[in-house]
């Protein structure tokens, strides 16, 4: 926490004075990321990346175009697009809500993105890519 703002359990936190030890280093850099994101937008994500993943065939991964691959990018795309929403509607400080949302725009497709979820099945997950874009988007967690 210190000077840089997090999530708790999807709500604004105003920063207190903790220490570096405190933020809980025991966490994973995937952990870490989704307190950025909403927990109801990660709650329904994977709900329905779940679903999504149970209908698909067994055997050999679908075809990028299928139904499967149009209805996976839809929910990408809608969660992408509710993450920075969710904290513009919420009550409290302009200056703080629009940090959250501009951090959830930024987190929510890396997060999707290193979790695996619809990329992974549709052959578009490279792990060196996902490391890479958690570090990146932590590195800029800092800044906010």
């Amino acid at each position: 926490m210190g000077l840089f703002q997090r999530l708790t359990h999807g709500r604004l936190v105003k920063p207190e004075g903790a220490t570096p030890q405190a933020v809980g280093s025991d966490e994973g850099p995937l952990a870490r990321m989704a307190k950025f994101i909403p927990g109801e937008v990660v709650a329904g994500y994977l709900f329905f990346d779940n679903t999504l993943k149970s209908a698909m065939p067994a055997g050999s991964p679908p075809a990028i175009g299928s139904k499967n691959f149009w209805a996976a990018a839809a929910l990408v795309v809608l969660c992408w697009i509710v993450s920075p929403l969710y904290y513009l509607k919420m009550e409290g400080d302009a200056a703080v809500k629009r940090k959250h949302a501009i951090m959830a725009s930024i987190a929510f497709p890396a997060w999707a993105y290193a979790s695996g979820g619809p990329f992974v099945y549709f052959g578009l997950h490279y792990p060196v890519f996902a490391a890479l874009g958690l570090v990146a988007v932590t590195l800029l967690g800092l800044l906010f």
